[in-house]
């Protein structure tokens, strides 16, 4: 107060008017303000002392009018400011008062002791003023203070939502498992005990399925290995065929069925002496490596006896005579052809399998009755024989019964469409292309197709239209019966048949055995027996070249 006073003191001695006076006024104003906040609740009047002379006074009276109310206005906005606008406005009025007090101090009616009441007055005012602030400030920071402390216990309660507390597991629960905790809580105690029970069961089938689906990988892993074992050794059982030998065209082809790629499907062509050329097309029952063991057997035994110089017929009856004594030997069906050069012909014998089909001028419908069985079925076998002319041109399709029983919507693919689908491709079609058009027709090969086809190229030897039947009878009691039905499927008449019959029991009797053997060339039947050796070896008395009957013994042949 006694700055302010001295301030006031100052402009009044050095008379200050006009508006060089409100530089100072600011600078008070300003420094009012900046007391007020610093915990100055009012700033006080301007009063002139009351021994001031009247020319002071006078002059003074304007300014001291104009800071009072600047000083009012200041403690108005203080207290505006902090809830006690009411205070400033009173402040002012002592302001004016005072004001008025020396505006008539300046006319001379006022008077030194009603200047004093005002003083004491504008005081205690102003003590009531700063007293109401400070409690206004008191309250609002125990406002300031109750929201601190509202604030600091709603962060408290969210803390553990936020984060889990290392020594209280339980109390620092993520609020998303919270409910599942809940409900754990209230499960009674059996039915927590049969949750357990059913969990470890889970784990337990998961880890048995986890196990066996690894031993079925592995186990599958093991039978690709082993399929693509077999089928190596499948592989080294058929042999490459060369495209030609001597005046002969061969190509084979095999192709699995549809389940394992290891069968018993054989095939050979091969080059023998005297001008003669081998074919061996067989199957033997079943699959796998089993199958592949008696598949190598029967095909180098055969082509063994057939390479030692013996027909067709006669290699099927040593090889299954001597293919007996093995007891891993399953049954075999097989075809053994020989294609004799020198003679332009071709003689097949079939135990249990399909005749070839042939093209061109050899072409027939073969005769299937007293065929032979297949080998390993405990009888003798290599009864039939057939021999046929093989002019330049003309084709034999060999084939295993996977051909022929491939199937062909409800039923078998069958001998007569096959001959069809041979006659529909070219003279010089390769055994793979027979298969992929089979393939091709056919719903589905339930069992492994092997094929070979021979044809006589354009300068094989020209033979006369040869085609003639064997028989060989043992002197069984079924041996009659069969032979007449032979014959009648030959186009015998009855009464050349049973002339036949009664000279082949004759040689029978005789010699142990004995062959009935037509000739169907030229159109007409003709019936020759031939007697057999009572011990048979490898040289036999066929018709393909230098196996002739001439060396048998001196029995006459009987031409019907």
């Amino acid at each position: 107060d006694a700055d302010y006073l001295e301030m006031a003191h100052f402009f009044a001695a050095t008379r200050v008017r006009g508006p060089a006076v409100l530089a100072p006024i600011a600078v008070l104003l300003a420094l009012a303000a900046t007391d007020a906040s610093a915990q100055l609740p009012s700033l006080p009047q301007v009063h002139l002392p009351p021994a001031t002379p009247a020319p002071v006074q006078h002059a003074t009276a304007p300014v001291v009018n104009a800071a009072n109310g600047a000083t009012g206005q200041v403690n108005r906005t203080v207290n505006t400011g902090s809830g006690s606008g009411g205070s400033g406005g009173s402040s002012g009025t002592p302001g004016g008062s005072s004001g008025s007090t020396g505006s008539r101090s300046s006319g001379g009616g006022a008077t030194s002791g009603g200047t004093g009441r005002r003083t004491t007055t504008a005081k205690r005012r102003r003590a009531a003023a700063r007293a109401r602030a400070r409690r206004a400030a008191a309250r609002r920071t125990a406002a300031r203070r109750r929201a601190a402390a509202a604030a600091a216990a709603r962060a408290r309660a969210n803390r553990p939502a936020q984060r889990t507390s290392p020594k209280k597991p339980s109390s620092g629960t993520p609020g998303v498992l919270r409910p599942i905790r809940d409900i754990v809580k209230v499960i009674p105690g059996p039915v927590k005990i049969l949750i357990g029970v059913l969990a470890i069961l889970a784990m337990a089938f998961f880890v048995r399925s986890f196990l066996i689906g690894r031993r079925a990988q592995r186990l599958e892993r093991d039978r690709e290995e082993l399929l693509g074992d077999v089928g190596l050794l499948q592989r080294a059982l058929l042999p490459e065929v060369p495209d030609r030998i001597g005046t002969l065209e061969a190509s084979v082809s095999y192709r699995p069925a549809d389940g394992p790629g290891a069968g018993g499907d054989f095939y050979d062509v091969f080059e023998m002496e005297g001008k003669r050329v081998g074919i061996i097309v067989g199957d033997v029952c079943g699959h796998g490596r089993q199958a592949l063991a008696v598949t190598a057997l029967m095909r180098y035994s055969l082509r063994a006896y057939l390479n030692a110089g013996g027909e067709p017929r006669t290699a099927l009856q040593i090889a299954a005579r001597a293919l007996d004594n093995e007891t891993h030997v399953e049954l075999t069906t097989v075809v053994l052809a020989v294609y004799d050069q020198g003679a332009g012909t071709l003689s097949y014998a079939c135990a249990g399998h399909e005749p070839p089909i042939l093209l061109g001028l050899p072409a027939h419908t073969p005769v299937t009755v007293g065929s032979s069985p297949p080998i390993g079925a405990g009888m003798d076998t290599g009864l039939r024989q057939t021999t046929v002319s093989l002019p330049p041109g003309s084709s034999a399709f060999f084939f295993t019964d996977g051909l022929v029983e491939a199937r062909l919507g409800d039923g078998l693919l069958g001998r007569a469409r096959l001959a069809e689908i041979a006659a529909e491709l070219d003279g010089h079609a390769h055994a793979e292309e027979l298969l992929g058009r089979i393939a091709e027709e056919a719903d589905r090969a339930p069992d492994d197709m092997a094929a070979c086809i021979v044809r006589a190229t354009d300068d094989a030897r020209q033979a006369a239209g040869i085609r003639v039947e064997d028989l060989e009878l043992e002197g069984v009691p079924a041996d009659e019966e069969r032979a007449r039905g032979f014959l009648k499927a030959c186009g015998m008449p009855d009464a050349q048949a049973d002339t036949a019959l009664r000279s082949a029991a004759g040689a029978v009797a005789e010699f142990g055995g004995a062959i009935l053997r037509v000739h169907l060339d030229a159109g007409e039947g003709r019936v020759e027996v031939v007697p057999r050796e009572p011990t048979l070896g490898l040289t036999g008395n066929g018709t393909n070249g230098s196996h002739s009957a001439s060396r048998l013994p001196s029995t006459p042949h009987i031409s019907l």
